[in-house]
């Protein structure tokens, strides 16, 4: 039986694909490497980590933490983040019938800058996990996990949802279903690991966990 829904944010919920480039713009010029949104676009890795060693950076925390500043930055230049269209209904249409939870790599005050103006944490989230609070990032299954601990179910009786490769992987390891939406950040036709289901909009991700639940 499933009991809760467990969704990324950055690429899932909200589209934020210019602040996130233009983060990685930053971050890269600062290790000396000048980064195009043409080249970004084309070599993008599912997985962030497999994208900086490409590039010859070693993707570990202090990294992750600087990137954070620079779209907190960016992030307060805007009025409010962008859902994906359908987001917020899917989100109040799923509240009574499953616990909800945020499982994001950001650290909790980047989260806190996107969602301040919006709620949603207040209106839907029963819980957040951030990349701050474990010792492993996606695709490592600690925060999935985190996240199950917290809401007191377990792995089984939770289905996660995310855009990268890293979500699904974290997910499948910790002992989840996972639902792979095919929107987000730019992906490349080469073998990855995939979702146990696919999504091509919030209304075809609210029939598969009817599905799944029945």
């Amino acid at each position: 039986m499933i009991k809760a829904i467990l969704l990324d944010f950055s690429g899932t919920l909200i589209d934020d694909w210019d602040e996130v480039y233009e983060t990685t713009r930053i971050l890269a010029g600062r290790k000396g490497i000048k980064l195009t949104k043409e080249f970004y676009k084309k070599e993008y890795k599912i997985d962030w980590r497999k994208f900086w060693r490409s590039l010859g950076v070693n993707p570990d925390r202090k990294l992750n933490e600087e990137w954070g500043k620079i779209i907190a930055h960016l992030i307060d230049k805007k009025k409010k983040s962008s859902f994906y269209k359908g987001a917020i209904n899917f989100l109040d249409g799923i509240k009574k019938k499953y616990r909800i939870a945020i499982v994001t790599s950001m650290i909790r005050s980047v989260f806190n800058k996107y969602v301040k103006t919006e709620k949603i944490s207040e209106d839907y989230i029963d819980i957040i996990v951030t990349g701050d609070e474990t010792g492993g990032l996606k695709p490592k299954p600690n925060q999935v996990l985190m996240a199950c601990e917290r809401l007191s179910i377990k792995p089984s009786e939770a289905v996660f949802i995310g855009d990268t490769e890293a979500d699904i992987i974290s997910g499948k390891k910790a002992g989840c279903k996972t639902i792979e939406v095919c929107w987000g950040y730019p992906r490349r036709d080469y073998e990855r690991e995939r979702g146990d289901f696919l999504a091509y909009s919030w209304k075809n991700v609210k029939k598969i966990l009817f599905d799944i639940s029945n």
